[in-house]
């Protein structure tokens, strides 16, 4: 791998931190000058960031750059700017290096430099590891802030703030340079999740397995760097890290360690085998019962060498927890088991003494013991731990310690006072209340064996009930019978219980995807008892059920109304599962029976998730949900920012598939090819046979990732095997149908221009449309954007097109219209770039009129970022010799800051002078929610009309640096 390449798999995820770097370097280029100070750890990214933002800027910047050092850079006034100046060959710098030889000079010599330079060319100052600085290096880079403002010059540092103590130098230097004007900072942290996911992708060549994500992310906290070695090596088809660290991570890690002496060397290591951040009192009490010397010493030594790190509570941990797991694996066997006892000692003293025994020290008594061989006590200390933790039983740790304490007891460990059946429900609830699925389940499978359903019939079948649930979450099994059938029977022995609701519920919806005609009844029933019991949980799932039931009816108000109430009766029951489920049908309920963007709806039930305290598991299933409905309404940014919600943690193996197929279908349609495969083959591995999971698109992604892959008889291949199974249609197989025709017709029109024969095409054509001579009858379908009519015209238009029919043009038109009456955006953009493709080649159409289209279609492909579309259209275009106009890529209203993406969308259209009804047809929502966007664009702005919103809007991009929230930056300076 190249050092570019390394470099820049360093900045994947770092999107918004590079364009704001960019922003600076571009103003610097445009004559304003700045100072930005990047800080955060080491490996974090600090120097790719600045480097790959000055390598994109255009005109290029000259480039200034140096390091400074330790040690050296103390005893070499302006050590790096001398470095820096060698480097490079801009004129003078030979004669400023003698200048520098009086250090007093030297800010008033450089300065000069600069100005000189920078008539010619922009000048971007860049200086690594500030932290190392001497004194008038940090004299000459105050000089250039205090500047002049209209300059071409930016100074951009690299900083590790991160365990300098409060009296060094850079700390006061630090305070007084961020008070001056134009200077700023950027803070650069560890990558959140999806950045990690998105890094690992980039480094893998293909999507990761959560479960490897998440490992990565937890062990790395999301350095970039930390991350790329981790993974060295790795296939993508690993699941877990190998248990060895990679010996380039290691020997990074090692380096400063090993530099320390001995003593500083052997207290790191048992700090490191403590696991936890631990006080020097308690340090020393360790080191005195192992007969080691006074600790103080060796923990300046430690600590001066950023290998210790004091934080809060005046604890001392590792300045990365990767050096602990690095600096313990070390340590020999025997030597850390009699290391864990001394902690067991320690902590056990402590108690005694009086200090108040802490979730924290409870756990930590249980891993010290358990470390030094203790398994009684280690046994004792980890339910010590769950009487101890209260309303955090649910955390991964405590989940971890039952685990253990099952383990003890299976091994030999007595207790006369908790069964193993008691561990066992501890461990369930602990992860049910976590909406931990995967270790939920586990649990579930190691509990019901230990019951008996013949004493406890009503308890089993409501676990049956949440085993079933549990398996089809996770991708184990669609809608699966056998449980629920099991649970009906147990539960029948009180018919009026809570119990016999659920299981009747549950027997319903599975009924229901199966087209059993007994399941409606069944869901009436199951409501009416659920009513009767009054329990929550039950009445929530039983009304879900009816939702469904009815949308599968068509009666979508009846189905909203069961829905809403089955959200209400959710949150009373902490019934999360249930809240996803009415959630969704709501979504259905409310497609075409209101002028509401169901997007909107499913994102105020996920705020509601988070508000009552759910697991993440379940807010990433309707954040996943949300950017379906996001994508379905053009609204591609909004979607994009909920998938990063759904990989925001591990989202569980439905919201993952959920989101994968969305992912691979934008970016499919943006041409994005090799991410769209990348998705598709991720969520085709996530479930056991896809195919059996109705709800879930497969067939119908597939297909559009191969057709825009250009592999139109793959594609045709994958359209026919989705409408060729048994049993009830999947969602969405209504659009295998229009896609079939479509790759038909891309493979005719490939024949057509390659002089071949397409006799055997058409007749493959002519069986296709014999067989489904209509749309409406493949497949039901709750989800927007797809209705029968609308799909009926693009597969009438399609076989046109096959055919080379004189009628293709007004059957494109025709599903260009419908596209936008049922508002689907993405549609519309592809049949209006065949519209005027077959306009055009008719010659029967006014050219006027196919310029309307070309024109009206490039506007929105550029809303959408249909980047295929885009191309097609220009090519067109250019054959047809007609002038295309294309609109700016970089909407003015980009610098406005605090506006969510659908604002600044419909700020672009405010500065059009585009009306209400015009910004409604134009992007697929009501005029009444336009209304209430612009409210509050006026209110964020402080406005008092779409004219005066509109000037400012051009105000702002006119000037560039008037940013409003820098003019009341320089106000309150001046003042």
């Amino acid at each position: 791998m190249s050092l570019i390449t390394e470099a820049r798999d360093l900045l994947v995820g770092r999107g918004r931190e590079l364009a704001a770097v960019q922003s600076i370097v571009s103003a610097a280029v445009a004559g304003e000058s700045a100072m930005l100070l990047i800080t955060g750890a080491a490996g974090i990214g600090k120097t790719s960031l600045a480097r790959e933002a000055v390598r994109r800027t255009a005109p290029p910047p000259l480039l200034v750059s140096g390091n400074c050092l330790p040690l050296q850079a103390i005893s070499v006034p302006l050590h790096p700017l001398r470095l820096a100046l060698r480097a490079t060959a801009a004129p003078g710098a030979d004669e400023l290096m003698r200048e520098l030889e009086v250090p007093e000079r030297a800010p008033a010599a450089f300065d000069a430099w600069i100005d000189r330079v920078a008539t010619d060319n922009p000048v971007v100052i860049l200086l690594d590891d500030l932290q190392w600085a001497d004194q008038s290096t940090l004299d000459v880079l105050v000089y250039l802030a205090a500047g002049p403002r209209d300059r071409n010059v930016v100074v951009l540092a690299t900083v590790r703030r991160e365990g300098l103590p409060s009296d060094h130098p850079l700390q006061r230097w630090l305070a007084d340079v961020l008070r001056l004007p134009r200077v700023g900072q950027l803070a650069l942290t560890g990558l959140d999740r999806p950045g990690t996911e998105a890094q690992l992708a980039a480094l893998l060549r293909a999507a990761p397995h959560q479960s490897l994500v998440e490992e990565v992310w937890r062990t790395t906290e999301g350095n970039p760097y930390w991350n790329r070695l981790l993974v060295q090596g790795l296939t993508p088809d690993e699941r877990r890290l190998p248990g060895d660290l990679p010996t380039d991570l290691v020997t990074a890690i090692r380096r400063v360690w090993s530099a320390l002496d001995e003593p500083a060397r052997d207290l790191s290591s048992l700090v490191a085998v403590g696991g936890r951040p631990i006080s020097s009192d308690d340090l020393q009490r360790v080191s005195t019962s192992l007969g080691w010397p006074e600790v103080l010493p060796a923990l300046r030594d430690a600590t001066r060498a950023r290998v210790l790190v004091l934080g809060d509570s005046n604890r001392y941990w590792f300045d990365h927890p990767l050096t602990a797991q690095v600096l313990e694996y070390d340590v020999s066997t025997a030597e850390r088991r009699r290391w864990h006892a001394a902690y067991a000692q320690l902590y056990e003293a402590v108690v005694e003494a009086g200090r108040p025994l802490t979730l924290d020290l409870a756990i930590a008594l249980t891993d010290h013991h358990d470390a030094a061989g203790h398994r009684n006590r280690a046994y004792r200390w980890a339910l010590r731990s769950w009487e101890v933790a209260g309303s955090a039983q649910s955390s991964p740790e405590l989940f971890r310690l039952l685990q253990r304490a099952a383990q003890l007891r299976t091994d030999g460990v007595d207790d006369d006072a908790v069964s193993i059946r008691q561990l066992r429900q501890w461990l369930w609830r602990a992860a049910h209340d976590r909406g931990a699925d995967q270790e939920e389940l586990t649990a579930l499978d190691d509990l019901l064996p230990q019951m008996d359903a013949g004493e406890e019939p009503l308890l089993v079948s409501a676990l049956l009930v949440r085993r079933m649930l549990l398996r089809y979450t996770i991708g184990l099994g669609f809608a699966e019978t056998d449980d629920v059938r099991r649970a009906v029977e147990l539960a029948a022995t009180d018919p009026t219980s809570w119990q016999y609701a659920q299981a009747l519920a549950e027997t319903a919806h599975t009924g229901l995807w199966a087209g059993d005609p007994e399941a409606p009844r069944l869901a009436e029933l199951a409501l009416e008892i659920a009513r009767e019991a009054r329990d929550p949980g039950a009445l929530c799932l039983a009304l879900a059920a009816n939702a469904m039931k009815e949308t599968f009816a068509g009666h979508r108000v009846a189905a909203l109304e069961y829905a809403r109430e089955s959200l209400d009766q959710a949150v009373l029951g902490r019934e999360w599962i249930g809240f996803v489920m009415a959630a969704l049908w709501e979504r259905y309920g409310l497609t075409r029976t209101t002028d509401e963007d169901p997007a909107l709806w499913v994102g105020r039930r996920r705020r509601a998730l988070v508000e009552n305290g759910a697991p993440h598991t379940y807010v990433a299933r309707l954040a996943a949900a949300e950017a379906e409905a996001a994508l379905w309404s053009g609204d591609w940014r909004s979607c994009q920012d909920r998938l990063r919600v759904t990989f925001g943690g591990d989202p569980g193996s439905f919201a993952d598939v959920t989101a994968r197929l969305t992912a691979a279908r934008l970016a499919a349609w943006q041409g994005r090819l090799d991410e769209a495969v990348a998705h598709l083959e991720r969520a085709q591995e996530l479930v056991d046979e896809p195919r059996r999971y109705l709800n879930f698109p497969y067939a119908t992604v597939r297909t559009e990732v191969l057709l825009a892959n250009r592999r139109a008889t793959e594609a045709y291949e994958a359209t026919v095997a989705g409408l060729s199974g048994t049993g009830p249609w999947p969602v969405l197989s209504e659009w295998l149908v229009p896609l079939a025709a479509r790759a038909l017709a891309d493979s005719a029109e490939d024949a057509r221009g390659a002089g071949r024969s397409t006799t055997a095409i058409l007749a493959e054509l002519s069986w296709f449309v014999e067989r489904y001579p209509t749309v409406g009858a493949v497949s039901w379908d709750p989800r927007p954007a797809s209705p029968s009519s609308v799909l009926t015209c693009w597969y009438q238009a399609e076989v046109a097109r096959a055919r080379h029919d004189a009628s293709a043009a007004r059957r494109w038109q025709a599903t260009r219209d419908a596209a936008a009456s049922g508002r689907a955006p993405w549609l519309r953009a592809y049949a209006g770039w065949r519209t005027a493709e077959a306009m055009l080649a008719s010659g029967q159409v006014p050219r006027v009129e196919a310029r309307r289209v070309v024109h009206d279609t490039y506007a929105l492909a550029v809303q959408l970022g249909a980047k295929p579309i885009l191309d097609e259209l220009r090519e067109l275009t250019r054959v047809a010799r007609m002038d295309l106009v294309e609109p700016d890529q970089e909407p003015a209203v980009a610098v406005l800051p605090g506006l969510t993406a659908r604002e600044r969308e419909i700020l672009e259209h405010v500065v059009r002078g585009s009306t209400y009804a015009e910004i409604a047809r134009s992007m697929f929502i009501s005029e009444k929610t336009v209304s209430s966007h612009i409210s509050n664009l006026l209110r964020k702005t402080g406005t008092a009309s779409r004219i005066e919103l509109s000037r400012l809007v051009t105000r702002v991009d006119r000037t560039g640096a008037d940013h409003p929230a820098d003019d009341t930056r320089d106000r309150r300076r001046q003042g």
